[in-house]
């Protein structure tokens, strides 16, 4: 639409969406009132991606997978500090170096 057109448009042609708790107050602005005016409920919810980490409590090896992700790689932490190296497998990342007990 060329700049200058916006005014021939009606504005009752056009819908706002506007958050579901907001409505009345959209529809008693002046500025915004001739609009037609609909609430939405939220954004479309997205799902949580779940990491799986096994066993816990350890015996020496720990295994993290979630590939849905495309994690490219992992650094673990020990309570002291002390970095873990891991190595990805085929479906899991593996650390060989966490000691007995739970993460």
């Amino acid at each position: 639409m060329p700049i200058g057109k916006v005014d021939t448009v009606p504005k009752n042609a056009c819908t706002l969406k506007v958050p579901i708790g907001s409505v009345s107050a959209y529809q008693n602005a002046d500025v915004w009132k001739e609009f037609y005016i609909e609430g939405i409920v939220g954004v479309e919810t997205i799902e949580p991606a779940v990491v799986k980490i096994y066993p816990n409590p350890t015996t020496g090896e720990l295994r993290i997978k979630n590939f849905e992700l495309g994690i490219r790689g992992i650094e673990l932490f020990d309570v002291y500090g002390r970095k873990h190296e891991g190595t990805k497998g085929k479906w899991c990342w593996i650390f060989r170096t966490w000691r007995r007990g739970y993460i």
